[in-house]
């Protein structure tokens, strides 16, 4: 190996080295972000849910056989103003495949556009 493949051997460790340091800094970061963000999403809820908003956890299971296309199991948390009423959805269970949804899912989308603006926040 000549002085000059050393030389450039040596400036890219020190460049990959350097890109590591920078991404580590950046992993650091994003973990803070993180950590700031779930502290604010938990005080938002508490404060709502002490307002008399109503948690609601929407957990529809896939019952498909392509999860290579991304697809699976949905979930997601919603806080309901308090003058929603939720009981139509309790014990309901939710399901959606490939190409369709059970009638419940239908239901629940149709019920939720329906709802005045304001009156429910997604998580």
């Amino acid at each position: 190996m000549n002085t000059n493949n050393k030389e450039v051997a040596a400036n890219s460790i020190k460049a990959v080295e350097a890109y590591r340091a920078q991404i580590a800094n950046l992993q650091s970061q994003i973990c803070k972000l993180e950590e700031a963000a779930a502290v604010a999403m938990e005080t938002l809820v508490g404060a709502k849910v002490a307002d008399g908003w109503k948690k609601f956890e929407y957990y529809s299971s896939y019952y498909g056989s392509h999860s290579e296309l991304g697809e699976g199991d949905e979930e997601r948390t919603l806080l309901f103003h308090p003058s929603v009423d939720l009981s139509t959805w309790d014990g309901v269970s939710f399901s959606h495949g490939h190409r369709g949804q059970s009638e419940e899912n239908g239901r629940f989308c149709k019920w939720l556009s329906g709802l005045p603006e304001g009156h429910y926040i997604e998580l």
